[in-house]
């Protein structure tokens, strides 16, 4: 399939087709993906932290879609988070968004997730889980000065 006729659907399939380490923050994901997608297509822009100083995404392939990275998808607060997230970029840029999840991701909360954007038709969910730990919520949200390891 050609980028240009469904650019969501490729990209969605770019991320299936991705083989990440795992890591433990998602900054960590964040730059081998931006690498596999530079390589793949090679003729589209993609770009880290893409948006508005308002609103921004994780990255951005040329300016049709979206994608935004999660790590360790298990408490309801990330997931009231990331739906506001999308009602924002839906409502500031009227793109389609492609959500990767990374790690353990847990099924109710996908679920609810699933349910909530039934509304956007142009919002795909790509999962990959991980046998290798992924931070807590806890951790996740220390200021990087406090993580230990």
């Amino acid at each position: 399939m050609r980028y240009h006729w469904a650019p969501s659907r490729v990209v969605g399939q770019m991320l299936r087709d991705w083989k990440p380490e795992p890591a433990r923050l998602e900054s960590e994901y964040e730059k081998p993906l931006h690498r596999f997608l530079k390589a793949n297509p090679p003729f589209v822009k993609v770009t880290r932290q893409s948006g508005s100083a308002r609103v921004e995404c994780d990255l951005a392939t040329g300016s049709d879609v979206m994608i935004e990275l999660k790590i360790g998808f298990r408490s309801t607060q990330k997931l009231q988070r990331l739906i506001g997230q999308i009602d924002l970029f839906r409502r500031e840029f009227k793109k389609p968004v492609v959500i990767l999840l990374l790690g353990e991701t847990e099924e109710d909360l996908l679920h609810d997730l699933h349910r909530s954007l039934q509304k956007y038709e142009d919002a795909e969910i790509v999962t990959k889980e991980f046998e290798a730990p992924v931070p807590t919520e806890e951790w996740v949200d220390l200021p990087p000065e406090n993580r230990t390891s």
